[in-house]
């Protein structure tokens, strides 16, 4: 997802993952898809004026939240919580990768 066209166009990019046979993987992609629509039907989302000064694991973070809600450690037991968690093990993934 692109989420800088916000910023110049005020519109997201939904764009395709690549492909996989991986069932989970797949299955929340779609997931994380989905609640970004469905949360954005009802929600007023608050920007900062000055998002550069807000450091990257803030913005993810904040970003994750307004996606998904406020998850607490009970709250993570169906799709959107399990989603959720999908998301931050991956990205625990990719920064291994890097460090």
């Amino acid at each position: 997802m692109n989420i800088q066209s916000y910023w110049t166009h005020g519109t997201l990019e939904f764009r395709q993952h690549g492909g996989s046979l991986d069932g989970e993987k797949v299955t929340n992609w779609i997931i994380f898809s989905q609640s970004i629509v469905e949360r954005s039907k009802g929600t007023k989302v608050r920007l900062s004026h000055d998002r550069d000064s807000v450091d990257l694991d803030k913005q993810e973070r904040r970003f994750r939240r307004m996606i998904f809600g406020n998850y607490k450690a009970g709250c993570l037991d169906n799709e959107y919580g399990q989603a959720f968690q999908y998301q931050v093990e991956r990205r625990q993934h990719f920064l291994s990768r890097v460090a």
